[in-house]
């Protein structure tokens, strides 16, 4: 079994979940255009919840069987991974759901939710993790994806965590003082060498001028 053969000479929950998830990150890529089309069908259902909740269902059966055949995936699909081979190695992990930022979404203005991350729980303390944002990222100009490990979204921490990531329960923000949406879509928006060298705290504070 995989997580067997990544965890099996491995003594702590750091290093065998540090394994799963670099696994994950390598071996998987990000879908892009199926991600694109996937946030254009949500924006256009927005508005009617019912219909939003029938469509999920189903793209969730096409997200998985997109994974298995191309190793390929979107958000939600590189976050179910990494919750289902940490659950197999008796580690706590579970899947978060909310609003991410880019230049195109959630600016100023709240859009959608349009990301999916995970929470971890490693020697009784909750991390974050983020397979998509660690894997790469999408090259606008080459109109391709980049492979790029980003070692800074792993376990980052609550306070920069949350400069790009906003969750729809807001009891995963792990922050005693949770900054609102609003301040959150109001706030500049950072990249991934932002994680990569751990600069916080970042100013200014705001996109807005005052």
């Amino acid at each position: 079994m995989l997580v067997h053969q990544l965890t099996n000479n491995l003594n702590t929950q750091v290093e065998q979940f540090r394994a799963i998830h670099t696994w994950v990150c390598y071996n998987i890529e990000s879908d892009h255009y199926f991600s694109e089309a996937t946030l254009k069908k949500r924006r256009k259902l927005l508005n009617n919840k019912s219909a939003l909740q029938k469509w999920n269902t189903k793209q969730q059966t096409k997200v998985f069987k997109r994974l298995v055949r191309n190793k390929k995936t979107i958000c939600s699909g590189y976050a179910y991974v990494l919750k289902a081979l940490t659950n197999l190695a008796d580690i706590e992990c579970e899947i978060v759901d909310g609003y991410a930022r880019t230049v195109r979404t959630n600016v100023n203005t709240v859009d959608f939710p349009n990301h999916s991350w995970n929470v971890v729980k490693l020697n009784g303390k909750w991390y974050f993790a983020d397979t998509t944002q660690t894997s790469g990222y999408y090259n606008l100009d080459d109109e391709a994806f980049v492979k790029n490990y980003n070692e800074g979204y792993f376990l980052a921490t609550p306070e920069l965590f949350v400069k790009n990531h906003y969750p729809l329960d807001e009891n995963w923000l792990l922050l005693d003082e949770k900054p609102t949406l609003k301040q959150f879509v109001e706030a500049p928006i950072i990249y991934g060498s932002t994680y990569k060298y751990d600069i916080i705290p970042i100013f200014p504070t705001t996109l807005v001028t005052t």
